[in-house]
């Protein structure tokens, strides 16, 4: 069923391929001026201290703009999630500012919209924080607000829902980005069973209540554990008077530390294939775990991963990309935090290369680890850390950031300040013996997110492999192999059709879809989408075989810009043989096919024929004529219900799509099964049925 929403997709993505800037022309590269000598740095003055009810207090002061900003630090973010309920402690942040005991979440937006402030709260690994931004005048007001949201947040139901719909909204979103879905993966691949490595699911999130919120808020939020990092205009006796004012009453005794159990790590390299099908990229992720982030080697080692992949002087981007052509960037980084942290180095490369990527990526770290960094290549690197550093500390906000994530770590109380001179004072031995110590590819984690039947052979020679679907369970390689249709269909009976459809892009409408079904004398049905939105139009077609809906061909025309593009694609005994055209150019199309084989916009018709009972499940194999790839799609039948749409109110049959077509739609309970609504998975599009003409009833 994509072609529900395979044309504004695919109008997007041309709209990308045609606006793109074209490469810019080669021109002679000449030498970089030489760095300038380093000037020293003007720390501004920083002041701790503590609270009468034990909150500890740093001041960063300055005068020269009317504005202060107040960050409140509660040690236990996500770490600190119970097992199956991951997600409390964002939600639990998030929902702060939805409503007090006293205050709605509508009155506490129109009085910082009054006085002109601006309050957040979220959470991270380590840590709960909850921000505050407010002119000097109104500060005193503001404070009152941000203690009312800290010590008496009311977690009203009606906000929980919205929240928790919209965090599963984004959640969905992330699961069909091949981005998010290697992050996610390598995540959970290095980290285990480590509070690190357990990620917000939606099932946990569905499992959150009002009561865990209120429960984790009384359990974590203790003046005991707090840090207020205050930086702006005010001074650190007036800073101290106003929290002690703001906050009063506010008492309990420390939290139960955050505990940080010692991950497993590998001892040999492990490959984690995920199954994206129709992918045409692979998204790669490698890397294993490093120490804890108050561990003495973070410096030098920050400077091998400058050298590595720190950005695009490195050497992974340097290598996999200007001169391999494999990528549009290669990077590395090292996460620092409480716990553990991980080496990670990333690239997105073509199908056709990801062999010779990733050995070229690993060959670059073993590299940093068996030779010692030229002395020129070393210096610059230094240079650039160095001399980019200011930057990081021109506010007074920035300085007490960096003091408060410093202190978070345990790090030492000048690690600020001896930052600079600790970087330059590095040699080329240093940053290799820390690098070979620290990073060793022979135990690392490799995770490839892509079409698991196109990238399955390149990666035998790294490593066991395990395949996962995006949820991170564990798939067969047979399931990989493409079988016949579970069902059979019998469109004979279709009449010609006419629908209509709204499209709607985050609730605002964008677009309309015209789809009909015509029947030919010779036996054929052929079933048109027709997409408008804007300028921009794309016309898909398949044509079938009444009798059992067995595909004869397929065309696509997307009109863009001035431009034209598309494809045909026919059916051939056991193959699909035509061509595709891109800007890029044309590409010739000729695949192997199981028997039954259905492209995307027979889904549509499959679901019209059917029986759909609840609990049944349809296996159809699905080509990919942009890959090369055929997939087995699932197709889950679920409950019946009532839904009004544009068109009017329709008994519904839910239908949950699984594989690269993932969306839920809801079909007519009546047949033939016109789908009514369709949601995609990982897009915050919903397309509804405006109007049925003729054969639809």
């Amino acid at each position: 069923m994509r072609t529900i929403t395979t044309p504004l997709l695919i109008a997007l993505a041309a709209a990308a391929a045609v606006l793109a800037p074209p490469p810019m022309a080669a021109h002679a590269q000449s030498a970089p001026p030489p760095p300038l000598p380093l000037e020293p740095v003007a720390f501004p003055d920083f002041h701790e201290t503590t609270l009468a009810n034990g909150a500890r207090v740093l001041v960063v002061p300055s005068h020269e703009v009317p504005l202060v900003t107040v960050n409140l630090v509660i040690p236990g973010g996500s770490a600190a999630d119970p097992q199956g309920r991951e997600g409390l402690a964002s939600l639990t942040a998030q929902m702060l500012t939805e409503g007090t005991a006293t205050h709605s979440h509508r009155e506490i937006a129109e009085a910082l919209d009054f006085l002109g402030a601006n309050l957040g709260a979220g959470a991270g690994r380590d840590e709960i924080s909850v921000s505050l931004s407010a002119l000097t005048s109104a500060l005193d007001p503001a404070l009152e607000i941000m203690a009312d949201v800290v010590l008496n947040p009311g977690f009203p139901a009606d906000r929980l829902e919205l929240l928790r719909t919209r965090t599963l909204s984004a959640l969905r979103v992330q699961m069909g980005q091949s981005g998010a879905l290697a992050g996610r993966a390598f995540t959970r691949a290095v980290y285990g069973d480590h509070p690190y490595g357990r990620l917000e699911t939606p099932t946990s999130l569905q499992a959150l209540a009002r009561e865990d919120m209120a429960a984790f808020h009384g359990e974590r939020f203790s003046p005991a554990a707090a840090l207020f990092v205050v930086a702006g205009d005010v001074t650190p006796e007036d800073a101290v008077a106003r929290l002690e004012r703001a906050f009063r009453g506010w008492e309990g005794a420390p939290p139960a530390p955050v505990t940080y159990p010692q991950a497993v790590d590998r001892a040999a390299p492990e490959v984690i294939l995920v199954h994206k099908p129709g992918s045409v990229q692979a998204e790669v992720r490698v890397g294993h775990l490093l120490p804890p982030g108050n561990h003495p080697a973070w410096t030098p080692l920050a400077v091998a991963n400058q050298v590595l992949g720190g950005g695009a002087s490195g050497r992974l981007f340097k290598v996999l990309r200007e001169q391999k052509g494999y990528t549009y960037g290669a990077y590395s980084s090292v996460s620092r935090a409480r716990g553990q942290g991980a080496f990670q180095a990333s690239a997105a490369v073509r199908n056709d290369v990801l062999e010779e990527a990733l050995t070229d990526l690993i060959t670059q770290v073993r590299t940093l680890r068996d030779q010692p960094v030229p002395p020129d290549e070393l210096a610059d690197n230094q240079a650039f850390l160095v001399g980019s550093f200011p930057l990081r500390i021109e506010t007074p906000q920035q300085v007490a950031a960096q003091v408060a994530t410093n202190r978070l770590l345990g790090l030492p109380e000048d690690a600020l300040e001896t930052y600079r001179s600790r970087v330059a004072a590095l040699d080329p031995d240093r940053v290799q013996g820390v690098f070979r110590q620290l990073v060793n590819p022979d135990r690392m984690v490799i995770v490839v997110v892509g079409d698991a039947t196109v990238l399955l052979d390149q990666l035998r020679s790294f490593g066991p492999i395990r395949i996962e679907t995006p949820e991170g369970e564990v798939l067969d390689a047979m399931a990989l192999v493409a079988r016949e249709r579970s069902h059979t269909f019998n469109g004979a009976g279709l009449e010609p059709t006419r629908l209509t459809y709204q499209i709607s892009f985050q609730d605002n409408p964008v677009g309309t879809t015209e789809r009909t079904l015509s029947r030919a004398d010779d036996g054929t049905l052929t079933f048109t989408s027709i997409a408008r939105l804007g300028p921009q139009s794309v016309t898909q077609s398949v044509t079938v075989e009444a009798a059992d809906l067995t595909l004869v061909g397929t065309d696509a025309t997307i009109a863009l810009a001035g431009q034209e593009m598309g494809g045909r694609v026919r059916r051939q005994g056991n193959r699909l043989v035509g061509s595709v055209s891109s800007p890029a150019g044309v590409t010739e199309v000729d695949m192997e096919v199981p028997e039954g084989v259905m492209v995307s916009d027979m889904l549509e018709l499959a679901l019209w024929v059917s029986d759909l009972e609840e609990g049944d499940v349809i296996q159809v194999p699905l080509a990919n004529v942009q890959t090369g790839s055929v997939e087995n799609l699932s197709i889950r039948i679920g409950a019946r219900s009532q839904l009004t749409v544009p068109a009017g109110t329709f008994e519904v049959i839910r239908v949950d799509i699984e594989g690269s077509e993932a969306q839920t739609a809801w079909v007519r309970a009546e047949a033939p099964h016109i789908v009514v609504r369709v949601e995609p998975a990982a897009q915050p599009i919903v397309m509804e049925l405006a109007s049925v003409e003729a054969g639809g009833r």
